[in-house]
């Protein structure tokens, strides 16, 4: 009786494995699954019942307990429905004095799996083999207890010959299947939860493999939406594709340098759509290497930065607009005194070499660049009466003309851009001298703010080497007597020192901006 038992149990254990392991296979609906499923689950138990242990006419015993639990623990309400109906029908079709309690066997095997999945679902139990266990031990004890409404002369023999088998060998084919169905569904959802997220990978992002000569063997799903290629006109095809016009080929130089080396390469690229539209991209490339660790190719993951690029060069476009918007007003200030527009180029690029030789940052110098065309803009507020005036002005007249550095400043000080603060600084302080003897305030050292100090700097050199409507331009020998004269009082000493140091490049700026 026991081998027939452990027959029995062994092949429905073996046809539950081979339905898990099939209806991984079908490709459709979740409900359509469960319907195979539950068809599968019950047509194991009808094979069962075909095959049973017969103890007397028409009282039949199979592993249908095994297959229906496991059906409701893991295949839920439709599959394990579908699959107690067939079992249910086929032992009502068989008939015999056990019909009734065969049916009921069905019936509250379903429903104790049911219960243990429920279970399961609210955390008030797991799928382990001590659970499994005892949830086995429990479906054929309420199996035996069932037997009790046996007919009488079936029910004494049952009891004696096959009741404690049934226990014994049921049992533990239920913790086995239990957990095999488990391991399965854990490698399953594995599986799914893996696609989903390799599915999402190539969905959104850009992604490309290629081989060692550069020829692209796989582009993800977002690759080809962003480029508008298909994947067939990608694949065999080198990166070029999709490479954009404005992108120097000394970059491509250097990041084939970096990848050869099976080092990580990391840029910003500006590529080219199939239609003709651009997008930007940051990018990293890396070498692709097999199982063996021979370099195979290479991998590159890319980032959609396009919008942020559009904002990017949206706030260039403003800052360079305001910069033109403060060097077209300085070169207003100066026509205004019959200055040229070189004289305000000519001084920011005097101001940005004296800066950096300095020490300052390229940032910081680029910014005294930009603000120091407005040093003189305090200008438009002076008549022209006196700012044109060919000759010297007297007392009253240049007190009026110094008022200009306080105009300048007024206009600008209230602004929190720091282009606009900066260029408030020039234009209130570079009329200020070393030593203390200039003007408006009156200040002295490094009490001066350095982009006054740099621009006064700037703006005499410019000032005394060019024609103006009080004088004529000076010649080279005596602006550089004057700078010698005047440092340490009109002038910090570093900043002419640094003059001289770097003569040839102002005297080379001068002559690119020269005044036709």
């Amino acid at each position: 009786m026991l081998i027939e038992l452990i027959k029995a149990s062994a092949l429905l254990l073996s046809l539950c494995l081979l339905q898990s392991f099939a209806i991984r296979f079908i490709n459709k609906n979740e409900l359509t699954k469960q319907i195979v499923s539950g068809g599968i689950f019950g047509g194991i138990c009808i094979i069962g019942m075909i095959l049973p242990i017969e103890v007397t006419p028409g009282v039949i015993f199979d592993p249908r307990t095994v297959v229906l639990s496991m059906a409701g623990l893991f295949g839920g309400p439709v599959v394990s429905a579908i699959a107690a109906a067939l079992a249910g029908a086929y032992r009502l079709f068989l008939g015999g004095g056990g019909v009734y309690v065969g049916v009921a066997v069905v019936i509250a095997s379903t429903c104790l799996g049911l219960g243990y999945r429920y279970c399961v679902h609210k955390g008030l139990m797991k799928v382990n083999i001590v659970q499994l266990l005892l949830f086995g031990l429990l479906v054929h004890v309420v199996e035996v207890l069932l037997f009790t409404q046996l007919p009488a002369d079936a029910l004494e023999r049952v009891m004696s010959t096959i009741a404690l088998p049934i226990i014994l060998i049921f049992t533990p084919a239920t913790v086995l299947l239990g957990m095999l169905l488990k391991d399965v569904e854990d490698r399953f959802n594995t599986e799914q939860a893996l696609s989903k997220t390799l599915d999402d990978f190539d969905r959104n992002v850009i992604f490309s493999k290629t081989d060692l000569t550069g020829k692209i063997t796989h582009a993800s799903k977002a690759f080809c939406e962003i480029s508008g290629f298909e994947l067939t006109e990608l694949v065999g095809q080198p990166h070029n594709i999709v490479r954009h016009p404005d992108t120097p080929s000394s970059l491509f130089e250097d990041l084939w340098k970096t990848i050869k080396r099976k080092k990580t390469f990391h840029i910003v690229l500006k590529n080219r759509k199939k239609c003709g539209d651009s997008y930007w991209v940051d990018s990293q490339i890396e070498p692709e290497f097999d199982s063996d660790g021979k370099h195979i190719g290479y991998i590159a993951t890319r980032f959609d930065i396009t919008d942020r690029k559009e904002v990017e060069q949206l706030h260039e476009e403003i800052a360079e607009t305001q910069r033109e918007v403060i060097f077209r007003m300085g070169e207003i200030g100066e026509t205004r005194s019959k200055e040229t527009g070189n004289h305000v180029r000519r001084v920011a690029e005097y101001s940005k070499l004296l800066a950096l030789y300095f020490g300052l940052s390229e940032d910081e110098a680029e910014l005294i660049k930009q603000a120091s065309p407005m040093h003189d803009i305090g200008k438009v507020g002076i008549p022209d009466a006196i700012l044109n005036k060919p000759g010297k002005l007297d007392a009253e007249e240049w007190i009026i003309m110094q008022t200009h550095a306080q105009i300048g400043h007024d206009m600008l000080m209230d602004s929190p851009r720091p282009l606009l603060k900066a260029a408030a600084i020039v234009a209130y302080e570079h009329h200020e001298k070393y030593d203390g003897s200039g003007y408006p305030q009156g200040l002295s050292g490094e009490n001066i703010h350095l982009y006054g100090r740099i621009t006064a700097v700037a703006d005499v050199f410019d000032a005394l080497g060019s024609d103006r409507c009080y004088k004529k331009a000076w010649d080279d020998e005596k602006i550089f007597k004057l700078f010698k004269d005047e440092k340490g009082k009109h002038f910090d000493p570093k900043l002419i020192d640094i003059f001289f140091d770097n003569l040839d490049e102002f005297l080379a700026i001068r002559e690119k901006f020269y005044d036709n």
